[in-house]
């Protein structure tokens, strides 16, 4: 599927509402699973401590999932970079434009949850929160109730949360954006009232459980 997706990216113009979609969800999926077994390969690795033939052979095919997602990672936020930021500022598609930013945000984010390397995971975090920081910006045209500008504002404070540690931070955006929705909701129809209220309830879960640790 995202060998078939990767060829929109040749095609001429940018990619439809439904291609989009698609190409961030075959990516998403085949990301999903090595995050997924990356995470079970480290706790493998910390629980098996006493057994240092069993920690190693965590360690050693742990490095080799890391090295895979990141593959994968930098795949597409060159796509990103090369092709679909290019074509968003050529056609002035403002909603494309905060989508792969935020996109890119997300992959950026995705190898700075398994680097250890400082110097490295350093440069991966600074390059998530810049396109982070740019999504943000431009999605200030985007009304507060839109998927795309509320996904955004999610993933961002997972972001600062996860990855900075900035938990006041996390708090702060994820707030901003369920207060700054809520009232709107009811002017959406169909999928994007059904999107949009899926993203305002992960936001109230999040700072439910935010708040409780």
């Amino acid at each position: 599927m995202v060998q078939s997706m990767k060829e929109i990216a040749h095609f001429e113009g940018l990619p439809t509402q439904r291609e989009r979609n698609l190409l961030s969800v075959a990516y998403k999926c085949l990301v999903a699973q090595k995050r997924c077994s990356w995470r079970n390969l480290h706790t493998v690795e910390l629980r098996e401590k006493h057994n240092k033939k069993q920690s190693q052979m965590a360690a050693q095919y742990k490095k080799e999932i890391e090295l895979e997602l990141k593959s994968v990672c930098n795949e597409v936020t060159d796509l990103i970079n090369t092709v679909f930021l290019v074509k968003c500022e050529t056609e002035c598609d403002l909603e494309s434009k905060v989508f792969y930013l935020k996109m890119k945000g997300d992959y950026k984010r995705y190898i700075a949850e398994v680097v250890k390397e400082d110097i490295e995971k350093e440069a991966v975090t600074s390059a998530s929160d810049a396109a982070y920081t740019e999504a943000l910006v431009a999605a200030e045209n985007l009304p507060p109730r839109h998927p795309i500008r509320l996904g955004l504002s999610l993933n961002y404070s997972v972001f600062q949360y996860e990855i900075l540690q900035n938990e006041s931070t996390a708090c702060e955006i994820a707030k901003k954006a369920f207060d700054n929705a809520i009232d709107e909701l009811n002017n959406l129809h169909g999928k994007d009232y059904d999107d949009s209220v899926l993203i305002v309830q992960l936001l109230r879960d999040n700072l439910t459980l935010w708040s409780q640790e």
